[in-house]
């Protein structure tokens, strides 16, 4: 099979051993255009001929956004080829940030607040295999290895905290997931001392408000959690008629007593999931500080009361771009896997894989959020189709028999939307 005309280089990053104690190498395909669905496909099938096996392809606009939004990878593949750096802009503004270091921690906190934001879950909802473990580990480890950069990371000691985590395989899976859960918590709330936030509360709405007629399981949290603060939801079962599932935030006095007793529970109220997040009030203000949104704009408190950060715009705007780029940096790993595998290995694999083919979706909901466009997943799906030409339902279900299509769709989708939200929002710009 002849080199696809795209393909402008390839360059091979080796890491040494980490935690896992087995090197790995990781091949970037570096693009000379923008690629399609098929695109991704083919040059994923001459990969395996040249004996490519852990491969990512990077386009142009993957590489140069890369300069701020994941600079350690940026320097070490430019220029080859040469691309534009890129800076924050926001009309008014000088731009959000000035140098490496500070876009090095901007970029690792969307890496850890991505990756621990989902700990609840994976504990009430039994969603964690050793795999998604694992993943964490190594978010975690390679925080760790930024610490001479990050010096408030260096008190933890993270590469030795994650390696004792790693080594405790005595433990159930919960007990590891709890375990892991308050090591994030540490990380985080030194990662988000550096982010400025005034301060606002969030209140329980008037009990015959109609909204509330939607969130039947009120009463049975009230009686069952201990402890219990408030309990807040949000996301498409506040803003939108149909909805998959709830999203719902317990804020409690003790989260470790709390999850230990819904943990594999997998709760739902009337057929659809209750997606449970649980905090202490300083871990939900912490994790807060370094979310994409303001929850307390757009969170419908069912019970009680509860202080939240309130973050400026163009900071949210920006935050929702990096998140962007990080999940788009994993749909691009996962598709070579996909394509190898044929088809889903198992229920698990087809949830990942699922979850990745929304990623758009959730960035466009996420941004037009950020600027106060609460929009019913309805409204961007629609966004998505006239203006990418990506039909989130549609992609979902080639998941089973196509997955590393409707991920290479999704990946091409992704960049698609984050250059149209920069186009709507004037985020970024080449620094001079």
């Amino acid at each position: 099979m002849p080199t696809p005309k795209a393909v402008v280089d390839v360059h091979r990053v080796e890491h040494p051993p980490s935690w896992r104690a087995q090197p790995f190498t990781v091949d970037f395909i570096l693009l000379g255009s923008d690629y399609c669905e098929a695109d991704l496909i083919d040059i994923h099938r001459w990969a395996w001929q040249q004996g490519l096996a852990n491969s990512r392809c990077i386009s142009p606009q993957t590489l140069s956004w890369s300069s701020l939004f994941q600079p350690r990878f940026f320097e070490a593949v430019h220029p080859r080829p040469a691309a534009a750096s890129m800076r924050m802009a926001y009309p008014g503004s000088d731009g959000l940030i000035a140098d490496t270091g500070e876009q090095t921690r901007f970029w690792i906190q969307s890496v850890l607040f991505l990756a621990s934001v989902t700990m609840s879950a994976a504990i009430v909802q039994d969603r964690a295999s050793d795999g998604t473990i694992g993943s964490k580990y190594d978010k975690l480890w390679q925080a760790g290895l930024l610490q001479a950069q990050m010096p408030q990371l260096a008190e933890i000691g993270l590469c030795d905290a994650v390696a004792a985590l790693a080594a405790r395989t005595d433990r159930s899976k919960v007990q590891r997931l709890l375990d892991l859960r308050q090591l994030f918590d540490h990380v985080v709330e030194r990662l988000g001392a550096s982010v400025t936030a005034e301060r606002a509360s969030i209140k329980q709405i008037d009990t015959s408000d109609p909204r509330t007629k939607r969130f039947g399981f009120l009463a049975d949290l009230r009686d069952s959690v201990k402890g219990l603060q408030a309990i807040i939801v949000y996301g498409s079962s506040v803003l939108s008629e149909k909805f998959a599932d709830y999203d719902v935030v317990l804020v409690v006095d003790d989260e470790t007593v709390t999850l230990q007793k819904l943990a594999n529970t997998c709760p739902t109220w009337g057929g659809k999931e209750l997606n449970v997040g649980v905090y202490t009030p300083r871990q939900l203000w912490n994790m807060q500080l370094l979310s994409g949104d303001n929850l307390a704009d757009y969170g419908l408190c069912l019970f009680g009361e509860v202080e939240l950060p309130h973050k400026q715009t163009p900071l949210l705007l920006a935050r929702n771009l990096s998140f962007g780029m990080v999940r788009l940096r994993q749909q691009l790993g996962m598709v070579g896997h996909a394509l190898k595998e044929n088809n889903s290995d198992g229920n698990d694999r087809r949830n990942l894989y699922s979850y990745f083919v929304k990623i758009p979706a959730n960035i466009a909901k996420g941004t037009f959020g950020a600027a106060g466009r609460y929009w019913p997943k309805e409204k961007v799906q629609q966004w998505l189709v006239e203006l990418c030409g990506f039909d989130t339902v549609r992609q979902q279900q080639r998941v089973t028999e196509r997955p590393a299509n409707a991920l290479a769709a999704a990946a091409t989708a992704t960049e698609q939307t984050l250059r149209r939200l920069d186009e709507d929002f004037r985020i970024l710009r080449p620094s001079e």
